[in-house]
């Protein structure tokens, strides 16, 4: 817990928040359509086994 402004630092403050704000964007079209080609490529392998 930050208790005194020498504790803060800001940067990874930033950082997080940033990190968060990019991550509420998620999944994007190109993310569901890479999840979708990976599962089809995995569901082929197994079939092929």
């Amino acid at each position: 817990m930050l208790n005194t402004p020498k504790d803060c630092d800001c940067q990874q403050i930033r950082r997080q928040l940033q990190n968060f704000d990019e991550a509420m964007i998620h999944p994007t079209r190109t993310d569901l359509e890479n999840a979708a080609l990976f599962a089809t490529e995995c569901i082929e392998k197994v079939k092929s086994l």
